[in-house]
């Protein structure tokens, strides 16, 4: 029997209803296996999401490729499961003097000695490590919890020391500065549209009070119309029952236009020619 190299943990994505999920790694009773369920959209959690709700299939138990699981309840959707080697670090195998020397029971002695080796691999894997090529790197010890401090290196960087704020200063005084810089720009972009705006109604007044001027130029104009600018002459004239009158000839401009008129007499309304 031998132990291949495949990590000694499984994650998939679960399907719709899926109950059914393999191992690749051997086990050697129904209670080495860690297996935990992430609800889709939930941040992992191994307190909660490891769960005993499933059989382990009993024929592939020590089955050197591994074996599958089956849930009681059929998982959701995108949820997330994870199996995971859980052998405990413990021996019962206890070999006597003179006693039988079973190549099977040896092997699977060797093997649950390995994969306890693969399991602690596999945790390794998964904690901040120095690079296996940096020289002089020693263990580093982190020093006991202390409740909303913040862990930083050591002034000689060779550990980690609770840090109460002090070291961070400059960095809480950055953050306020540009806290503060961002509130002066959000006024001075306030003051800017309040600008804006009062231009804006500047600019409405000015286009009415021009618009006003060119009504008033209008009206000017149409009042100047009553004002004769050419005069061509006087026709004299009796009318049937013998009064005498006469015609005024002239020409008003009226706005852009230049029509003539006639007037009867000094103090008659204007009254246009048509037609001429």
């Amino acid at each position: 029997m031998t132990i291949t190299t495949s990590p000694s943990r499984n994650e998939y994505t679960s399907s719709a209803s899926q109950t059914v999920f393999n191992y690749t790694f051997k086990i050697y009773v129904s209670t080495d296996l860690n297996v935990y369920v992430t609800p889709v959209g939930q941040v992992a959690n191994d307190a909660t999401d490891i769960t005993t709700a499933y059989t382990v299939d009993s024929g592939t138990i020590g089955d050197d490729a591994g074996g599958f699981i089956t849930f009681t309840s059929p998982q959701t959707l995108n949820s997330l499961v994870t199996i995971v080697s859980g052998i405990p670090t413990d021996r019962t195998v206890d070999y006597q003097a003179n006693g039988d020397f079973i190549p099977a029971t040896v092997n699977n002695d060797i093997d649950r000695t390995v994969s306890l080796v693969k399991q602690n691999e596999n945790l390794a894997t998964r904690t901040i490590q120095f690079q296996e090529s940096q020289q002089s790197a020693s263990s580093i010890t982190l020093p006991a919890p202390s409740a909303g401090d913040i862990l930083l290196w050591n002034p000689t960087g060779t550990g980690f020391i609770n840090d109460n704020g002090t070291g961070i200063a400059g960095i809480n005084a950055a953050v306020i500065s540009t806290a503060a810089d961002a509130a002066t720009a959000t006024a001075a972009a306030a003051t800017a549209s309040t600008d804006a705006t009062n231009a804006s109604a500047s600019a409405g007044a000015a286009a009415a009070s021009e618009a006003a001027a060119e009504v008033d130029a209008n009206v000017a104009a149409n009042a100047a119309a009553s004002i004769p600018t050419d005069f061509f002459g006087i026709l004299s004239f009796v009318e049937s029952d013998g009064t005498a009158n006469s015609i005024q000839l002239i020409e008003l401009s009226v706005g852009v236009y230049t029509l003539p008129f006639v007037k009867f007499d000094t103090t008659s309304s204007n009254i246009p020619i048509l037609g001429l």
